[in-house]
């Protein structure tokens, strides 16, 4: 199998148990429902996949309309498509314990894994498990690396090859022959590279890690030089640690997402992040709350694939309380809030990732006591959304615009106080057309009405809602 359609995208899964194991077996985005012609593939980009189309959406909206009038409530079918969530660093082990360790990761929810390690016992672990995974190998090519990556003797369930982690302006250049080699030998597989995120303390956007640039330009001049040569499966990926220990946050988080969120719809790219999940370098310690919320905002701007960072605890370096001991033997608080928010997300995703993401808008709550510096940072969030005709919020709001697949609309609504605050977030939309909607929280599906266009939602800290406006004919 080649996994030429299923990089980071929807893909078709079914799972069967082995050793006690939850194993995901992986398969491409083909027909598999009774009736033919109620499946539809929307394109082979790396942001598309399989659905089963609902007879409700037949047809477009009428001119000088923002909802198509629809017959009945839509109903979304869940196929098996699983979101891409990575772990980074495996445990330090022996090569015997690697099935044992594989195994925890997919029972948690994790899909993929960055890895130090491509030998011949992390293809049968990782196989085995259902687990994809993608090895570091630094600036080289991987058929010079080691005869387990040659083009020939690839394992199906690498996803990609991991080339730099966080490049300088100068050292985007470097990549060009790097990703030649790559669309030549490996086209099928992913060339990732994680960016600099944005590092505040330059009233001009300029800094060190960008040699004299703006931020915008560091973005745009790798989007320009690596994507004139990978042309499809394009990925842009940023860490961006924003929750420090004494309850602040860098100011420049919202910043950083929305500059790499507009060149991910420009180029037509998967957007990743990365969640903190270990305390380090003077970063928060994560908890439910705190993860729910890094993962909400992510998707806010439109992200749809993630890493934790990192999977492991370091007693000899100071990356502290990760979701596993060094050695992967000890499963901590953690690991178990992780299984939580990614099956969570597993609940929904099949919905999520047939939107593409539009825009983002910062609403100011009325009951917060300081001005958000957050939303003053932004230079790309927009004053309005065509289909809210008003919008109240008793806390900082995040609303990102999203279009389906079938034309809807989808409203991500995230609670952005910060959750070492607490704080429910009632938000009051008065939505145009609408008449119901059908709400998505950690999860969870309801359909509710709305009332002379009156939406009122109650969110909890570091939570979320996706909204599908809807307008039912009566």
């Amino acid at each position: 199998m080649k996994i030429s359609n299923i990089l980071l995208s929807l893909i078709l899964i079914s799972t069967i148990f082995v050793q006690g194991c939850a194993f995901i077996n992986l398969g491409q985005s083909t027909s598999k429902t009774e009736n033919p012609d109620d499946f539809e593939i929307i394109n082979d980009s790396v942001i598309s996949g399989s659905f089963t189309t609902d007879p409700a959406y037949d047809g477009v909206a009428s001119d000088g309309t923002l909802l198509k009038t629809l017959t009945s409530i839509p109903e979304y079918k869940d196929n098996g498509d699983k979101m891409f969530i990575y772990t980074f660093q495996e445990p330090r082990t022996s090569y015997d314990k690697l099935d044992g360790i594989a195994c925890d990761m997919a029972e948690a929810g994790f899909t993929a894994a960055f890895t130090w390690g491509y030998e011949g016992k992390y293809k049968e672990s990782f196989e085995k498990n259902g687990v994809y995974w993608m090895p570091h190998i630094g600036m080289t090519t991987p058929n010079s690396l080691h005869q387990d990556l040659h083009p020939d003797n690839i394992s199906d369930n690498v996803v990609g090859f991991f080339y730099k982690d966080e490049p300088s302006f100068d050292e985007i250049s470097e990549l060009i022959p790097l990703a030649e080699n790559h669309v030549t030998f490996y086209d099928d597989k992913l060339f990732y590279v994680n960016l600099n995120p944005y590092w505040e303390g330059n009233e001009t956007n300029v800094d060190s890690f960008h040699y004299g640039y703006t931020y915008d330009e560091y973005v745009e001049e790798f989007c320009n030089k690596v994507f004139s040569v990978i042309d499809k499966n394009r990925v842009i990926s940023v860490d961006f640690y924003p929750l420090m220990q004494d309850g602040t946050q860098r100011n420049v988080w919202l910043y950083t997402y929305e500059t790499v969120a507009k060149y991910a719809k420009e180029f037509d790219a998967t957007l990743m992040f990365y969640i903190c999940s270990t305390e380090h370098y003077g970063y928060r310690r994560l908890d439910l709350a705190n993860l729910r919320y890094m993962m909400n905002v992510g998707l806010t701007y439109g992200a749809s694939a993630m890493s934790y960072f990192t999977y492991v605890t370091y007693s000899d370096q100071p990356f502290e309380h990760g979701l596993v001991s060094a050695d992967g033997q000890i499963k901590y608080d953690t690991y178990y809030m992780a299984q939580t928010v990614n099956n969570e997300c597993f609940l929904w995703d099949h919905i999520f990732m047939n939107f593409k993401w539009d825009e983002t808008m910062c609403v100011y709550g009325k009951n917060e006591l300081y001005e958000n510096l957050q939303f003053n940072a932004t230079q790309n969030s927009v004053d309005n959304i065509d289909i809210i005709k008003s919008v109240e919020a008793s806390r900082d709001t995040l609303i990102g615009k999203f279009t389906g697949a079938n034309n809807e609309i989808g409203l991500m609504v995230t609670n952005f106080s910060d959750p070492v605050k607490g704080g429910k977030d009632v938000v009051k939309l008065t939505l145009k057309e609408a008449n119901k909607a059908i709400l998505y929280t950690n999860g969870v599906r309801s359909v509710v009405d709305v009332i002379d266009g009156e939406l009122v939602l109650e969110i909890e800290p570091g939570e979320a809602t996706f909204v599908i406006p809807l307008e039912i004919k009566n």
